[in-house]
């Protein structure tokens, strides 16, 4: 093994040698130099022992996911909210019925939420609606009852909050399909079987 003795290329492992010389200690100076002191009483005085640092790598692969933690204890239980819910429908004239719905949800340690909603029914088959939850989102929904049974209606709700127009951009479109099962032919199950 050969070190760079300042002039030459020095040999650290030949015992026999008399000429042998090895590294007592190094010491790193305040100007970041190294120096390095031979058993012979020379020294040899270097300002970097590095090269310039060469560009950046490319990324390595993604490491393999860390266990999950242990679940902490289950909180208190709390105490249950109140919520009410009313609606009024109206003709306006042979063909056209209004809707108006106002739902109001109150829980220990969360604000109040006031939902106010309506919407128009055209001739029994066309449905065009708002919805608006105070401070929250604004919605509208349009629906055609293909018939009796069938209704398909397309509803576009936005945000109105900080976390809508940073995190939920535009907002968000829903398919509605229902179909209304017809009561005069269903027969009575019990709620409980035993």
């Amino acid at each position: 093994m050969y070190f760079w003795g300042g002039t030459s290329w020095e040999s650290i492992l030949s015992l026999s040698d008399n000429n042998s010389k090895f590294i007592d200690d190094t010491f790193e100076n305040s100007d970041y130099s190294v120096t390095f002191n031979y058993s012979d009483g020379t020294s040899f005085t270097t300002s970097v022992l590095l090269g310039p640092q060469g560009p950046s790598g490319d990324q390595g692969i993604q490491g393999v996911p860390g266990l999950d933690g242990t679940n902490g204890l289950a909180g208190a239980d709390g105490t249950n909210g109140i919520d009410g819910a009313t609606g009024l429908t109206k003709d306006i004239s042979d063909k056209i019925k209004i809707r108006y719905s106002l739902m109001i949800k109150a829980l220990s340690g969360t604000p109040i939420q006031t939902n106010i909603g309506t919407s128009f029914l055209i001739a029994d088959k066309v449905t065009l609606g708002f919805s608006y939850r105070l401070k929250s989102y604004l919605g509208g929904l349009l629906g055609y009852q293909f018939s009796n049974p069938f209704f398909v209606g397309l509803s576009y709700d936005k945000t109105t909050t900080n976390l809508g127009e940073n995190i939920l951009g535009i907002g968000s479109l829903g398919v509605a399909l229902k179909y209304t099962f017809n009561k005069k032919n269903m027969k009575k199950v019990p709620a409980f079987l035993f």
